[in-house]
């Protein structure tokens, strides 16, 4: 309605008369006067303004002469809705009326006073009102209206939604800070708290908020003022001090999340060590920093009951970005962790604060931004396994400039904490616990469940926060001494291996200390090791003057869950200082006893023998398995994220793969495998485990004797006997007869021989399905050459993307010589089974040979996003280990003949087929698909180790081997086992540090 008449008109069917309206605007009118306070009242006066009566007359409001400011009418309406809902949501239509009419309303209420006068008078007024009611105009007014009932908030369902009504710490109100608080602000938190003890210069304006008429006024006040305006309703405060000093609650509970913008190391130190004491009550904590010219950004998180606070954090991204695997993470260790101290820094403008970094307002702006989207994604979204991460973001540059990937997150799980005896905090990483353990369990593997065993410490001390991260954990060096009741740490190779990861990391990380077990006993220092740390020798020549002694122990229950995976030892640690002593002096053995009796002593490193064993126990010494061991067990999880791919090679490739098996049974991750992909003598390994004894010890000693025993021999035995040539024969002459097909007569060849073998001294008549590592895919992979597709032959189902699923029950001796019928040597299997493909059952017929033919690798079963139109075998895997027997470059003379010709352009072909099943690795990896990749490769190049190993296997020693499928001696097979053991141990933890 355009007049006041056609309004009361329209309301009259809701039985609102003029009476009855004149008499609500007149209590309202009276309540609203009782509201106005004096000093809003003195504030009208101050300030005249002009405005207009009904009539079209202007007035001023604000003198006691003119008429008051206008009078709204609000009116709920339920809003249209859907036939049948009863979903009616009140909408809210506001008309403006005129001053004049407010004056009207408040005298209405008089005709109700007891004082007659007062009466006849207000009764005069309401005859007034209902003529200016007549004639009177109204105006439409705009209803800006919050109520959730039918609004959205504008950032709802967006991370920023978790702030609302939240009460955050914001340290720091400069470039990073002042923007993240009014973000808080915005995004509806309840409680903001500023802090910052700098005050507002001219050279700040550049890219903070702040104005010229705030120079010289401290930060967090103007700041915490203009935060005022934008949100009255909310409390804001302003702490004007240093944040070391300021009387802040210690435990954080007051605050849901703290934001760290300070850019300020002192700072960082300060929360670390203060975070200590309430680590079960601080929230997250946010750490933001900007690089150096305002391109990069980082968000240090450390979440709720989180081992580290920002300073751990940003350490482990500085270790994180110079080790990463892809290498795309070096500009921000060069940007923000650079290793020597930068030289070009600028000058900033006189009144600026510190020279921390050069950016425009945008730049800082869209970092800020970017950064504290990631924060509030994290904190609306908790990991409880992962509470660190760090978030990278680049900012974008011209159409010319390279592209790099512009965000990445990297999380990791909790410590493990305690205290030592001289009040320094230990943290020991998730990896170097893995690698205390996976060590610990190879002693139990190969020296017994008693023998002790131990190893270096790498990390970093920091004496202001009080706390020693240790990184990463090594086992004995070769000159080592272990044995059952004194474990002594050798020296050799200490400083190579030391050296390697301080360079590596940016020198991060550092030696710490040393560490040894106490299996079964206490984690406290016996005599020996009192003595020991008494006159303590560094094992490294550029070792610090302390270090830190750190020993697992436990009793039997405790000890024994611990080596299975579950829970932790009882930890003894305590920081000793060195003694003047020749670090480079060798060990010596002690002069202890075990009751009076001899002690066996075991060298340290990757050997299998004790340093002396009576002749009586020679003769029964069966290899590393024979020894006693406590059993084991592989234990099912629910995470089974893993793939593993074993590599073709032969006997070459099964003994290397066999100590790629023991590395990860040592590391507690063969339960974490959802599927092992095997090619040739991969298959054999894969089938081998897969199908053979549960318990791992058991299947180590099977696996070492089909090995030392060899099946050349079997085959030819096999091969030559009498009623094998006559079908041989008869099989020759019917494939004559019917050309393209199948041969009349099957288990003919030497192929036949060989799967006839692995039937009597392996496998006997077990099919694919049977396979017994629960929750664990094999697929064993054979080549078609009819069709040059892949036949895949698996636990859950055997199929070929030619032509559907294998309805046949298949053996997997048939499927293991199948995969390793390498042409030339052995005979192509020919096969017409029955297959599936949607509603169609038909024979098809296949001609298998060696699935290295298709992919020597095994990736293939692996590659993430394979399609089910194309493959039954489609695997979720976070992480890929590929377990490659190749050979690598060696040295080769010039091939002068047609053969050797040939031999090498077939050796070429297959190692550029090898070279880019490698490279489609790092492609998933960048892409994102694989969280992560560790590629064992038997033919890697010593130097390029990032780990150097003192006792390696050289690569020269076991590349040449052949990869037929003779006898092994125990020299040539312990070599391959343990390269195999080395690589896995030495790259995973570096490839794949979240996995271990």
């Amino acid at each position: 309605p355009d007049t006041a008449r056609e309004l009361l008109d329209a309301l009259a069917g809701d039985a609102v008369s003029a009476d009855v309206l004149l008499g609500l605007l007149g209590f309202a009118a009276r309540h609203n006067e009782r509201l106005t306070t004096a000093d809003e009242s003195h504030d009208i006066v101050k300030n005249p303004t002009v405005d207009s009566d009904a009539t079209g007359h202007e007035y001023v409001s604000g003198t006691e002469e003119s008429a008051v400011a206008p009078l709204y009418l609000i009116v709920g309406d339920p809003s249209r809705g859907t036939a049948g809902s009863d979903d009616r949501r009140t909408h809210l239509s506001a008309w403006r009326l005129s001053g004049l009419g407010r004056q009207i309303a408040e005298l209405v209420p008089m005709r109700y006073s007891d004082d007659a006068e007062l009466a006849k008078l207000g009764n005069r007024v309401a005859e007034i009102g209902k003529q200016w009611l007549e004639a009177a105009s109204v105006e439409w007014a705009i209803v800006d209206e919050a109520r959730p009932e039918i609004v959205v908030r504008r950032d709802a369902n967006t991370s920023a939604q978790w702030l609302y009504g939240k009460r955050v710490l914001v340290l720091g109100a400069g470039a990073l800070g002042a923007p993240v608080a009014e973000m808080c602000v915005r995004g509806g938190a309840s409680h903001v708290v500023v802090v910052d003890r700098r005050a507002v210069r001219h050279g700040v304006l550049v890219r903070q908020p702040y104005s010229d008429a705030d120079i010289g006024e401290p930060k967090a006040t103007v700041l915490a003022q203009r935060l005022r305006h934008i949100r009255p309703d909310a409390k804001i405060e302003a702490v004007v001090g240093d944040v070391c000093s300021s009387e802040l609650p210690g435990d954080g509970a007051a605050f849901d999340l703290i934001i760290d913008a300070t850019a300020d190391r002192i700072v960082r130190t300060h929360l670390e060590r203060t975070r200590r004491a309430y680590r079960d009550r601080w929230p997250t904590l946010a750490t933001l920093l900007v690089g150096h010219n305002a391109t990069r950004g980082i968000a240090a998180i450390a979440g709720a009951r989180a081992s580290g606070g920002g300073t751990d954090v940003l350490r482990r991204a500085g270790i994180a970005a110079r080790t990463e695997a892809t290498g795309e993470l070096r500009d921000f260790a060069d940007d923000f962790f650079p290793t020597e101290m930068r030289t070009d820094l600028f000058q900033p403008e006189p009144g600026c604060s510190d020279a921390t970094f050069v950016g425009s307002a945008a730049a800082v702006t869209s970092l800020t931004g970017q950064l504290f989207t990631g924060v509030l994604a994290a904190v609306s979204q908790p990991d409880e396994q992962q509470t660190m991460s760090v978030l990278f973001v680049r900012l974008p540059g011209g159409p010319r400039d390279p592209c790099p990937r512009g965000t990445r997150w990297i999380s990791w799980p909790n410590d493990i904490v305690f205290d030592d005896l001289t009040g320094f905090e230990v943290r020991i990483s998730a990896r170097a616990a893995a690698e205390l353990r996976a060590e610990a369990c190879r002693g139990v593997r190969i020296r017994g469940p008693r023998v002790e065993t131990g190893g270096t410490l790498l990390g970093a001390f920091d004496d202001a926060a009080g706390v020693v991260w240790i990184d990463e954990a090594t086992g004995p060096p070769p000159d080592s001494l272990l044995s059952e009741v004194h474990f002594q740490h050798g020296i050799a190779g200490v400083d190579q291996q030391l050296s390697a990861r301080r360079e590596a990391t940016g020198k991060a990380t550092r030696f710490v200390g040393m560490w040894h077990t106490h299996p079964y006993g206490p984690a406290w220092p016996s005599p020996t090791d009192e003595a020991g740390m008494a006159a303590l020798v560094m094992p490294a020549r550029t070792a610090p003057p302390r270090a830190l002694i750190l020993i697992a122990g436990g009793p039997a229950e405790q000890w024994t869950a611990w080596l299975e995976g579950y829970g932790t030892p009882a930890w003894y640690a305590r920081i000793v200082d060195r003694t003047d002593s020749d670090a480079n002096a060798q060990p010596q053995l002690c002069d202890v006893d075990r009751h009076g009796g001899p002690v066996t002593w075991w060298p340290g490193g990757f050997a299998t023998r004790p340093l002396a064993i009576p002749a009586s126990d020679l003769r029964s010494y069966a290899g590393p398995a024979a020894l006693g061991t406590a059993a084991l067990e592989e234990t099912d999880v629910l995470s089974r994220d893993i793939g593993l791919a074993l590599s073709g090679g032969g006997f070459r490739a099964a003994a290397f793969h066999l100590g790629c098996l023991r590395a990860l049974h040592d590391l507690r991750l063969l339960n974490r495998v959802r599927v092992v992909s095997g090619i040739s003598g991969g298959s054999l390994m894969a089938a081998l485990w897969g199908y053979g004894l549960a318990d791992f010890s058991e299947f180590d000693r099977s696996a070492v004797k089909l090995l030392r025993r060899g099946l050349q021999h079997s085959i030819a035995w096999r091969a030559l006997r009498p009623s094998r040539l006559t079908r041989a024969a008869v099989s020759a002459g019917s494939a004559l007869l019917r050309p393209g097909r199948p041969a009349a007569t099957r288990k003919a060849t030497r192929t036949d021989c060989l799967a006839d073998a692995l039937r009597e001294l392996a496998f006997g008549d077990t099919t694919m399905t049977e396979a017994v590592r629960v929750g664990t895919d094999i697929v064993l992979t054979a080549t078609d050459l009819i069709t040059g597709t892949a036949v895949r032959f698996g636990s859950a189902t055997s199929s070929s993307s030619k032509h559907g699923a294998i309805t046949e029950p298949v053996e997997v001796a048939n499927a293991v010589a199948a995969s390793a019928a390498f042409p030339l040597l052995l005979p192509a299997v020919e096969q017409e089974p029955l297959f599936t493909r949607a509603t169609s059952r038909t024979h098809h017929p296949l001609l298998l040979a060696d699935g290295g033919l298709y992919d020597n690798l095994g990736l293939t079963v692996l590659q993430p996003g394979r399609s089910a139109h194309y493959t039954h075998h489609i695997y979720n895997i976070n992480y890929i280990v590929s377990c490659d027997a190749g050979r690598g470059l060696l040295q080769k003379k010039a091939p002068h003949f047609l053969p050797g010709r040939l031999k090498r352009t077939v050796e070429i072909i297959h190692e550029r087929a090898q070279n880019e099943g490698r490279g489609k690795l790092h492609e998933w990896a960048a892409a994102g698909l694989l969280d992560g990749f560790t590629m064992a490769y038997l033919g890697m190049r010593d130097e390029r180790i990032p780990v150097p190993v003192a006792d390696l296997v050289p690569h020269e020693r076991v590349a040449t081997y052949p990869t037929n499928f003779a006898a092994m001696s125990t020299r040539d097979l312990d070599a391959l086992t343990l390269r195999g053991e080395q690589l896995i141990r030495a790259l995973l933890p570096i490839y794949c540090p979240r996995l271990t």
